[in-house]
């Protein structure tokens, strides 16, 4: 609902230290929200939950910044389970966007 975007945003803009700030995000990225994206590609360059990172920021596969983050998350996050998820989401867009010529090829 196109309603909830405005009073999630707020949620967003007052900090990572409000307790609903990763849930605002997280169902902003489940709308597909590009007011929200930055605030996701800040989380990755940060290594801010990169876990839950991952799994929003590829739900943007059309912008060149999504693989990007994806790239700087399979080569340098601490934990190896995280790494393996960027990879395959890296693997996955670049699958789609072969197969979709909607979508800019990546290099």
């Amino acid at each position: 609902d196109e309603r909830a975007i405005e009073p999630l945003m707020k949620v967003v803009r007052r900090g990572r230290k409000d307790k609903d700030y990763m849930g605002a995000v997280y169902g902003l990225s489940l709308m597909h929200c590009d007011l929200v994206f930055p605030e996701i590609q800040k989380m990755a360059e940060d290594g801010y939950e990169t876990a839950l990172g991952v799994a929003m920021i590829q739900r943007y596969p059309d912008k060149p910044e999504t693989l990007l983050a994806l790239k700087k998350i399979a080569e340098k996050d601490p934990e190896s389970y995280v790494r393996e998820d960027a990879q395959d989401a890296i693997k996955k867009i670049g699958v789609a966007r072969v197969n979709s010529p909607a979508l800019p090829a990546t290099k």
